[in-house]
């Protein structure tokens, strides 16, 4: 299957519609608030450009497994989440974007992705 770059929005959105609003998923509060300080915290650094003013501060603020939001990402990602799969969502997890042959634009190589 040849892919093709898909936006951000296609690539995250793809799918959802097939999914039944009465299906729920149950999260202990601490695991939510993780969910939810994590996201504001990623929305209140990238909401504004004066906050990122080179690559190097994005850097800073990303980090790496071990430090900054890359580590609690991939903890929210590879624990929190995790506990919570059951087949119906891994099923539906299957039918994503990548799979549906749309990846990101970072995906390419190109000179028309310049960074400062």
């Amino acid at each position: 299957m040849e892919k093709k770059v898909g936006s951000m929005e296609d690539i995250i959105y793809h799918g959802l519609n097939t999914v039944d609003n009465k299906s729920k998923v149950t999260l202990d509060l601490k695991d939510f608030l993780l969910i939810y300080r994590t996201i504001e915290e990623l929305r209140r650094f990238f909401h504004n450009q004066d906050h990122y003013p080179n690559l190097k501060t994005i850097h800073k603020f990303l980090g790496d497994r071990d430090s900054g939001m890359m580590s609690i990402i991939d903890n929210i990602y590879l624990d929190v989440l995790d506990k919570h799969l059951n087949k119906e969502s891994e099923k539906i997890l299957e039918f994503d974007a990548f799979h549906a042959g749309l990846i990101p634009f970072y995906y390419i190589k190109t000179d028309d992705l310049k960074t400062e």
